[in-house]
């Protein structure tokens, strides 16, 4: 199968129309039906359904599209990687961050970075912790700025950990329990109305399951948010709710809607930040430089450095 030919087909497949397609890839229309033509002499079935509105995929057509599209990101990756290097910059580190450390920690780091010369160029993905993993391990991403803790399979994984951190309970400000003048039990905490967030996640338990553990009655939410903090923390802020985040991040979040920790006569788990990477990428210069880079900051920061450890 030609390689080149399965690219053109995911183009036409991303536009929908032939006509589209051959506009954006700078060739003539009978010329890329003849391409389509010999990829269904090759595979002895239709690729594309014709229809008033344009042109669709078939099962096999959206299976080949889809190498296809992977084609297509490798070549914009290799005119990245000449744009890198006529721009004098050694390489690309592709980089996952977790929501709450995009709006924390990490926008004054990469600013950092960026005034300091960094010799690489970065691609950051922010997304929860469970999809970087996935990515990391299928090679999409180079490292992963994400909770230490994570259930599953973590042999092909390095943790390098940079600091702590812990779960709280937090209210808005006129919440009735925000000015108690004792630290609270979860007797205390029975019947509150709480807001789910993906943070608790992935790598720990949901927040049903932690309450339940703690003892903590929890009845099935009106909200649940999964990859918007600030719109959380709006809410929260605004309603008799409560809500389970990580202290440390809350505390450097950039948010407008104050939030108060909530105090209690009992701990929630840690969830201690690492960068994540794998053993076959670990020793390459542009991690090991983003490591140095990484605990220099959290120690400036005051986040807590900590020793690195294998997984």
């Amino acid at each position: 199968m030609n390689s080149q030919h399965l690219y053109y087909l995911h183009q036409v497949i991303d536009l929908g129309s032939m006509a589209a397609a051959a506009d954006r890839l700078g060739i003539t229309q009978p010329t890329l039906s003849r391409i389509v033509k010999v990829i269904e002499e090759n595979t002895g079935a239709p690729v594309l359904k014709r229809g008033r509105y344009g042109v669709t995929p078939t099962e096999l057509g959206a299976r080949l599209g889809h190498l296809g599209k992977e084609i297509a990101q490798q070549v914009i990756r290799a005119d990245e990687a000449v744009a890198h290097w006529n721009m004098g910059l050694q390489g690309e580190i592709r980089l996952g961050v977790g929501p709450m450390l995009a709006i924390s920690v990490m926008g004054e780091f990469l600013r950092q970075m960026f005034d300091q010369e960094w010799p690489y160029a970065i691609h950051v993905d922010a997304g929860y912790a469970s999809r970087l993993v996935q990515a990391l391990g299928k090679g999409h991403i180079d490292g992963a700025i994400i909770p230490t803790k994570l259930s599953g399979e973590t042999e092909q994984f390095v943790q390098v950990p940079l600091f702590d951190d812990r779960l709280a309970i937090f209210s808005g400000p006129t919440h009735a329990l925000a000015n108690s003048p004792r630290a609270l039990s979860p007797n205390d905490l029975q019947q509150e109305f709480w807001i789910e967030t993906a943070t608790t996640s992935g790598l720990f338990n949901n927040t049903p399951d932690l309450l339940d553990q703690l003892g903590i009655s929890y009845q099935t939410p009106k909200l649940k948010f999964s990859g918007d903090f600030l719109m959380c923390a709006h809410v929260v802020s605004q309603t008799n709710s409560l809500c389970i985040l990580p202290e440390t991040l809350v505390s450097r979040a950039q948010i407008s809607t104050p939030l108060h920790k909530i105090a209690i006569d009992f701990q929630l788990p840690r969830r201690d930040v690492a960068f994540w990477t794998t053993k076959d990428k670990i020793d390459r210069p542009e991690v090991q430089h983003l490591i140095e880079r990484l605990l220099t900051y959290v120690n400036e920061q005051d986040l807590g450095s900590l020793q690195s450890t294998r997984v």
